[in-house]
């Protein structure tokens, strides 16, 4: 299987050397899709990218001069950076209070 997913990647990285566009493989195993991106890794025209979630998880193959993949949202997860949405309300946040367990009637 392993030199049967070695063949497929070389021939994938072929069609987008040619057509300059991105191929997206069938989903695969974790082992599988690692395999792939090991054969084609020192390919100075081709790189690879794992998109999806298991188990529907599958390779991308792109040209090196595309930019990201789509559907692949910048995220910084940066505690100081400012997070999307609405920006913050001066005087609000701050801790929580303490978490009650019981449920009977409030003193």
């Amino acid at each position: 299987r392993e030199e049967q997913l070695r063949e497929i990647a070389h021939r994938v990285a072929g069609r987008v050397r040619a057509t300059q566009q991105a191929v997206t493989l069938e989903p695969m195993l974790a082992y599988e899709r690692r395999i792939v991106h090991l054969a084609l890794q020192d390919d100075r025209d081709v790189r690879t990218e794992s998109v999806g979630i298991d188990p529907n998880r599958r390779v991308v193959v792109l040209p090196k001069r595309a930019g990201p993949a789509p559907a692949r949202p910048q995220r910084s997860f940066s505690p100081t950076a400012p997070r999307p949405g609405y920006p913050r309300r001066p005087g609000t946040g701050g801790s929580r209070p303490p978490f009650r367990r019981t449920f009977g009637p409030r003193p």
